[in-house]
Order: C-alpha cells, then structure tokens, then sequence
C-alpha cells in the first residue's frame, strides 16, 4: 500500500509541476497585419455544378423563315485545376494554372416535315486548359489579374437524315 501512496504522490506532484510551468507561459499578441497573407505557393481545386442552354433564333430570306425556340438541354459539369503564384513585388504576382474540365450537357434538334426528318445531337467531354496570369494587389487579401492562355474543348457530334 505505500507504494501505491508514493506513486500517486510523485504523480501529483509532476502534475502541479507541469500546470505550474505552464501557468507562467504569457501569451503574446501578434496582430495579423505583422505578416500579412502571401501569395507565393501551389494550390489545387475542384468544382461541380449545373449547366442549362437554351438557343431562340429567327431567321427568314428568300420568302420563308425558320423560327427556333427553346433548343437547348441541361447537364452537370466537373472542373479540376490546380497552379503556382510567385509574389515578386509587394504588390504584384505571375503564375501558371491548368485545368480539366467534364460538361454533360447534351443538346438535341429535330426537324420533321411530312416525309422527311433530321436529328442533330452534341455532348461535351474533356475540355483542358493551360493559363498564365499576372496580376497586381490592391491591398494584402485582394488580387485582380488578367489571365491568358491555350485551352480545348472535345465535342462529338452525332446527325442523322431519313427520307
């Protein structure tokens, strides 16, 4: 039994020791402004979302018209990016970002006069692009840029006529 009273003994005493210590650590106020946020540095993302169409055209010559209303679809779309900002100035930073993207949004049209038809359909698939952007900071959490690069789209098509 008095082992157990000198192992609970030094237990304690370790612990009011330790609170001790730590008790007399002050904490020390840094305002955010000292350092300020800093743009150097890779990053990634992703984003999801809806997509909607819809297409009215008019047109008429040569004593007929075609009128074209509501001609679209709807969809869902995917985007993965990632990049790297250099801040070399305070004020000012390049960088270089590329991106792939996936949109569903499938577009179907149809014509039928008494005999004839034709179907027009198109989907999206991956699209990418390669970007350079340079840009200048207003203040320390504010960036307005301009952004120029490459980018491309896949987009198959399938039509089909009967007569």
């Amino acid at each position: 039994m008095t082992s157990k009273k000198i192992h609970l003994a030094i237990a304690l005493a370790s612990l009011s020791i330790g609170s001790t210590a730590f008790a007399q650590t002050q904490p020390i106020d840094v305002p955010s402004s000292a350092y300020g946020p800093t743009w150097t540095g890779a990053y990634l993302g992703a984003a999801v979302g809806i997509e909607a169409m819809v297409n009215r055209a008019n047109l008429s010559g040569f004593g007929s018209s075609l009128n074209v209303d509501g001609l679209g679809g709807q969809g869902a779309f995917g985007s993965i990016y990632g990049g790297f900002d250099y801040q070399f100035m305070p004020q000012a930073l390049i960088g270089a970002l590329a991106e792939l993207s996936y949109g569903g949004l499938d577009s179907t049209v149809s014509a039928q006069v008494p005999g004839a038809g034709a179907n027009l359909t198109t989907h999206p698939d991956l699209g990418w692009a390669l970007l350079l952007r340079a840009g200048v900071l207003p203040t320390p959490s504010t960036l307005l840029y301009a952004i120029g690069g490459y980018t491309g789209h896949s987009i198959h098509t399938t039509a089909s006529a009967f007569g």
